[in-house]
């Protein structure tokens, strides 16, 4: 697959903070629940569905914009640990970027993981 890279591409760490922002337009889907803010401080392992941003491709530093379709995800805690992670499946994160256009090789991506503070929000790793 070519790579190519544009001159205002996000570094990681901007791209975890833009995860970040959408990880609280999350969605229960349990029984299609209405959209609501995820607790953070709840750390009750379970399913959550989750929406990505999308910049639209005429304008990329538009945010905010563009949600993507939902897309399921797993909230835990790990064992010792004050913060929760939230995983995406790397079944998921392929789906994704095929919806945007990109071609994907099957099996060729990981998990997305975040490791977040649950009083402050913020993501500590990604």
């Amino acid at each position: 697959m070519r790579v190519i890279r544009r001159s205002n591409e996000r570094t990681k760490s901007e791209r975890g903070c833009q995860i970040l922002v959408t990880l609280f337009v999350l969605l229960f889907c349990a029984n299609g629940a209405l959209a609501a803010p995820l607790d953070l401080r709840d750390p009750t392992p379970r399913w959550i569905e989750i929406c990505f941003e999308v910049s639209p491709a005429d304008a990329p530093g538009q945010l905010d914009a563009v949600w993507s379709g939902g897309r399921r995800a797993y909230l835990d805690q790990p064992p010792g640990q004050t913060t929760i992670r939230i995983r995406v499946p790397a079944e998921e994160i392929e789906a994704q970027l095929r919806a945007n256009g990109s071609e994907t090789i099957p099996g060729s991506f990981s998990d997305f993981v975040w490791h977040i503070d649950p009083r402050t929000g913020h993501v500590l790793q990604a």
